[in-house]
């Protein structure tokens, strides 16, 4: 197969819970004939796990669906089979401090993995918001369930550190290391290239000011440039937002009560991806806002 006609792959990989949907809807909306992809896992090995869980999920629950990032997951895994020569693979994957990361990771499942850790009359009244039915739904009953989530996320909640994902997912199977030069903090995007690999990493932090720039770089001599050239509106929209789901309410109380352990705070920080995506003023920025006080003097947090 010649160069020219060689398949161009659009996908939006990046681990879950980064904010992805806003970023795949703005380009699917410049892009309404085009398929794009989103996908969490491309690696064998994690392909094989996702779709062993769902056979597992499936069992328990008939009728049980798999979800489509990993149909995409199966599909694209094919493709990559034949070797990523095969194909132009154009790969956006988007970062977020991991603590932030985890909190939204934790809201969005509470339902499948989370309200059944809680008291009969707490799961229920949870379970009446996430079904957009608060028949119960009063200041108090709020107070009461976010509080009791706060204990179980300072109490169980795994601490994910992406450092394996970037190994597993971009370095193994496209032959990208993120890690072997600086990250561009300044203007919130960083461009890879490993022959027929183009992939665009942006922090979820700037998504504002950097995806409009990002893409376009990225995108440059695609098959899809002219629909994001200069003269083309590219104006990213807000999609998926907490703000809009049946447990806003709850979700506003449980950051309201949200504090977490100064240890905690810098194990969770002193990550590799935290450290390589963020200098250590932000991620002191990011540590003051889930402390919510100062620590003592004598165990100031430190990221250096």
């Amino acid at each position: 197969m010649s160069a020219a006609m060689k398949p161009a792959i659009l996908c939006v990989h990046q681990v879950g819970k980064v904010g992805s949907t806003s970023v795949l809807e703005t380009l699917r909306r410049h892009l309404p004939r085009e398929r794009i992809f989103q996908t969490h896992v491309l690696s064998e090995r994690a392909v094989l796990a996702s779709i062993r869980e769902w056979i597992g999920r499936s069992q328990a629950r008939p009728g049980f669906q798999p979800q489509w990032n990993l149909l995409a997951s199966i599909e694209l895994s094919g493709r990559l089979a034949k070797g990523i020569a095969a194909a132009d693979w154009y790969l956006l994957s988007l970062v977020r401090e991991p603590v932030g990361r985890n909190v939204s990771a934790f809201f969005d499942n509470l339902r499948r993995g989370w309200v059944h850790h809680l008291p009969q009359d707490s799961r229920d009244l949870c379970l009446e918001l996430l079904r957009r039915r608060p028949v119960r739904a009063t200041p108090d009953g709020i107070h009461r369930v976010a509080r009791e989530l706060v204990a179980l996320f300072q109490r169980t909640y795994p601490r994910e550190f992406i450092d394996g994902w970037f190994d597993e997912e971009m370095k193994q199977v496209f032959g990208i290391d993120v890690f072997a030069r600086p990250f561009a903090r300044e203007r919130g995007y960083e461009i890879h290239r490993n022959g027929s690999v183009h992939l665009l990493l942006l922090r979820l932090e700037d998504l504002a000011a950097a995806f409009a720039p990002g893409v376009r770089e990225w995108l440059a001599g695609s098959p899809w440039a002219a629909a994001f050239a200069p003269s083309a509106e590219l104006e990213l929209r807000r999609a998926n937002d907490s703000d809009n789901k049946p447990y806003a309410m709850l979700y506003e109380e449980f950051l309201n009560l949200l504090t977490l352990d100064a240890n905690l705070l810098e194990s969770e920080y002193a990550s590799r991806t935290a450290r390589h995506f963020y200098s250590d003023d932000e991620l002191a920025r990011f540590a003051a806002k889930w402390l919510k006080s100062a620590p003592a003097p004598e165990r100031a947090l430190s990221f250096s």
